[in-house]
């Protein structure tokens, strides 16, 4: 799901969080887990100066694998340039005013040092600091000088708590398909309650398969148990503070009921709506209820958009080999501009024959046509919402220049660039320019992290008509992998026996530490996790399979790929996980995510004649054409 998960809580252009304080102190908020989801605890901290030591901030807190979001206004005594020192085990990320000042999202102890900034005397300045601690000790403490200022941790004095003021609705994200992506219109809704009927969203959208995305927060008035209520035509899925709790992501029109959720009176809590429409009518209204809340359209004034900070830069994958697989290092980088020579970006990879993939999102600058330039020794190509816009996937030393995009300001589109390096120098470097945007290597402000940071939806499945993976019916999401067909089968596509079946997507284990996977399976499977092969029974049989250990890290997420086969009689399969900290059980939805999309360039194959033989597609289809014995094109079919 290539969502806008991480950019909340804080900017000068969302009013709730001001530069009115209401008092001294931060407001600090705990999550039990790295991923600063499923709030645990709110309350002001008079400053940022903890040493919880092997301790946690609270009892309902556990001691490691937990996470901090620090929010407010600090005012500087001083007109002067600031730097900022933060004490951390583990990771730490500062804003000041939405400007990324100082970035160490990884496990580590030690004294970092921000960015420099221009502070004003005596203006309320927005911060926001983010924490997780991983293992071991726990440590957060924030300072500060400048020349005047000496260097102390920063006083409560100078320190205030954000003001909110009432919700203005959700942001709303509009898309001309059904799987979000190929942005046509943002806006702020004031809240979802929308009957299209025959119609669209807007003229620029056609009148079915669409989709769309609300983001923001929610603020409760009771502190309850609530329930929330879909009116949809047609698929929906509701996260609330990170929590899926409503997931109906199939054609279907009616009212849908969520999971029950408790929430705290005034507190805000993170909200993603995501809704496709398929074929017929159109509708999307969300509603909510509790003891004390009565069932009705959650209302404008309970609603607020997210805040945009400044960009974390890209999510980068890197490869020890030149096709993109068999991941090696995970990373943020804040903006693609590298000159490796004859190294290489890491001691775990070779110095040639390595490849990198970059995904997240983009934001412009204006409202223009935009072209975008690679610096590349060799091969690369970039994506940007989709579209392949430069396609140099060989061996070669040059700038090369994309076709030309419209773009628009403050909208973020995905981008997605791939990377080979062959023999001799690594470079890989880009740029843009538009009529107003001078030619610049795309800087850090711009560029966002697709990071998820809700919990997962389950993986994708491809079911097959033959037991080899061919002959394909269906494919959906599946919340775990936890089947037991009997003399049956998946869908009435699909024969009782000789079918097969591929889940792809992403784990993300809780814990650090070695695990091992289980495969309750009747009858053949293979199991793939981080591109390692960790089971292949790929036979007819019925036991349970113990795949090979592989050590993992807690909040890191990790491609996964089971195939599967059904030879004869009874079908059925699970796959469960343990580890020292991990019990034994099926690998539940909330650790499990959906494949990041991929865009794959469009293939022309000629036959010996040099006519066009087919087309395969990005999406995998593929056209063929034919001819007469003239050589005149007779027909094409998909």
């Amino acid at each position: 799901m290539d969502i806008i998960l991480n950019q909340h809580y804080l900017t000068t252009s969302n009013k709730w969080i001001a530069s009115a304080a209401e008092s001294n102190g931060l407001k600090g908020e705990y999550y039990d887990n790295l991923d600063l989801n499923g709030l645990k605890l709110t309350r002001t901290d008079a400053n940022i100066n903890f040493n919880w030591g092997e301790g946690s901030p609270n009892s309902a807190i556990g001691v490691d694998t937990f996470s901090v979001r620090w929010t407010g206004t600090i005012k500087p005594k001083y007109s002067e340039t600031y730097t900022f020192y933060v004490v951390a085990d583990d990771g730490v990320r500062l804003w000041v005013d939405g400007r990324l000042i100082l970035d160490k999202w990884v496990p580590q102890a030690s004294e970092l040092t921000s960015l420099p900034i221009a502070l004003t005397s005596g203006k309320n300045h927005d911060i926001r600091i983010e924490y997780f601690e991983n293992d071991g000790g726990a440590t957060a403490i924030l300072q500060w000088s400048s020349t005047s200022q000496n260097k102390q941790v920063v006083p409560q004095s100078q320190l205030y708590t954000p003001a909110e003021s009432p919700g203005m609705g959700l942001k709303g994200e509009y898309y001309d398909n059904l799987d979000l992506n190929g942005l046509k219109l943002t806006r702020t809704d004031a809240n979802v309650n929308f009957s299209w009927g025959l119609g669209s969203p807007n003229s620029t959208i056609g009148e079915d398969t669409f989709s769309v995305r609300w983001t923001g927060t929610i603020k409760p008035k009771y502190s309850e148990t609530y329930t929330f209520y879909m009116v949809a035509d047609d698929g929906v899925r509701l996260w609330i503070d990170g929590r899926l709790i409503l997931d109906k992501w199939v054609p279907q029109a009616s009212e849908l009921t969520s999971l029950p959720i408790t929430l705290t009176a005034g507190q805000n809590y993170d909200i993603c709506l995501e809704y496709f429409e398929n074929d017929g009518g159109a509708n999307a209204i969300l509603q909510w209820s509790s003891a004390s809340q009565v069932k009705q359209i959650v209302p404008q004034s309970q609603l607020y958009l997210p805040a945009e900070v400044q960009g974390t830069g890209l999510k980068g994958e890197y490869y020890d080999n030149l096709d993109l697989n068999g991941l090696k290092l995970t990373r943020t980088d804040a903006i693609v501009n590298f000159n490796w020579g004859t190294a290489s970006p890491d001691s775990s990879m070779e110095p040639d024959t390595f490849s990198i993939r970059w995904t997240g999102k983009i934001k412009p600058k204006y409202s223009e046509t935009y072209r975008f330039y690679i610096n590349a020794d060799d091969g690369a190509r970039v994506w940007i919402d989709g579209k392949l816009i430069l396609n140099r996937w060989l061996n070669q030393s040059n700038q090369f220049e994309s076709q030309t995009i419209n773009l628009v300001a403050g909208n973020q589109y995905d981008i997605q660039i791939e990377y080979f390096e062959n023999l001799v120098g690594a470079a890989i470097g880009l740029l843009w320019e538009s009529p107003t945007q001078v030619k610049e290597f795309v800087p850090q402000s711009q560029l966002y992290s697709s990071a998820i940071g809700f919990q997962g939806v389950g993986l994708k499945g491809e079911y097959y008509d033959k037991t080899d993976l061919t002959d394909f019916k269906l494919s959906r999401t599946d919340a775990s992998i936890n089947f037991g067909w009997g003399e049956g089968s998946p869908d009435a596509s699909i024969g009782a026996d000789t079918f097969s079946v591929r889940w792809t997507g992403t784990v993300r284990p809780k814990y650090n530490g070695t695990y091992t996977f289980y495969a309750e399976s009747d009858d053949g499977v293979r199991l793939w996790v981080n591109g390692q092969l960790l089971i292949d029974k790929w036979v007819p049989q019925a036991s349970q399979l113990t795949s090979l250990p592989i050590n993992l890290i807690a909040g890191q997420n990790y491609d996964i790929r089971i195939e599967y086969f059904e030879n004869d009689g009874g079908a059925s399969f699970q796959l469960s996980w343990s580890s020292a900290a991990q019990v034994k059980e099926v690998i539940p939805q909330a650790q499990l995510y959906l494949p990041a999309r991929s865009y794959t360039p469009v293939e022309y194959h000629y036959d010996a004649n040099g006519r066009l033989d087919y087309v395969r597609n990005s999406d995998s289809t593929i056209v063929r054409y034919y001819y007469d014995n003239n050589g005149n094109l007779l027909k094409k079919t998909q």
